[in-house]
């Protein structure tokens, strides 16, 4: 008997110390598309180039909620958000300057977000040389930031969570331009592998034997 419970409580302990360790590594962040592509699953790009192009800034609902495949989200700015970019590659811009844009209300399972993040002047067009600064939370609680400095259009930044994402934030430093996204990504981190039987039973053999040596001592 005390053999059972001693393996039991072997157990137990590995699953409290497999779930603390997921925990504590909540947040990952990416600073390439190749990399953030490698380590998730069943992505969906938002490409913005729906958004309609009006040649000044016409502002467009806030928040204003999007689809990316199976997943929802809404984006917002404090003063609105406009359709930056060019006819054929859109993106997504802050009516004001200096206002940071808010990625929330995510549905579908969301565990990674990622993208490409600029700054553009007030029609719209891209402004080279910007630092931008992106902050995520998640289901745990946890926070992370990312910085990209001297931002180009293919600046790219992401991260992943074991929980579900909650919200991103986009923000530039510079105070004559406005935040802008482009080719949002959601995804999923790909399904864990099930334990081989023989990597399970190397890991039973353990425990047995840890409790023959303990029932062994307490004789």
């Amino acid at each position: 008997m005390h053999a059972k419970h001693f393996v039991s409580r072997l157990a137990a302990i590995a699953g409290l110390i497999a779930a603390a360790a997921n925990a504590n590594a909540a947040l990952t962040a990416y600073n390439s598309s190749t990399s953030f592509a490698a380590a998730t699953a069943n992505s969906a790009t938002d490409t913005y180039d729906d958004l309609v192009q009006s040649g000044t800034q016409t502002a467009l609902p806030n928040p204003l909620s999007r689809m990316a495949g199976d997943y929802s989200y809404e984006v917002s700015a404090t003063n609105g958000l406009f359709r930056a970019g060019t006819v054929s590659d859109g993106s997504l811009g802050t009516l004001n300057t200096t206002e940071p844009i808010v990625f929330n209300t995510f549905a579908g399972g969301v565990k990674a977000i990622g993208g490409l993040f600029y700054a553009v002047d007030g029609g719209g067009a891209f402004v080279s040389g910007q630092t931008m600064t992106l902050t995520v939370a998640d289901s745990f609680g946890a926070t992370a930031k990312s910085v990209i400095t001297d931002a180009s259009l293919s600046s790219f930044a992401g991260f992943s969570s074991n929980g579900t994402i909650t919200s991103l934030t986009l923000s530039v430093g510079y105070p004559e331009v406005s935040a802008a996204v482009n080719n949002l990504v959601l995804a999923q981190l790909p399904t864990p592998p099930v334990p081989e039987p023989a990597t399970l039973g190397m890991f039973l053999a353990g425990l047995g034997a840890l409790a023959f040596v303990r029932r062994r001592r307490n004789a």
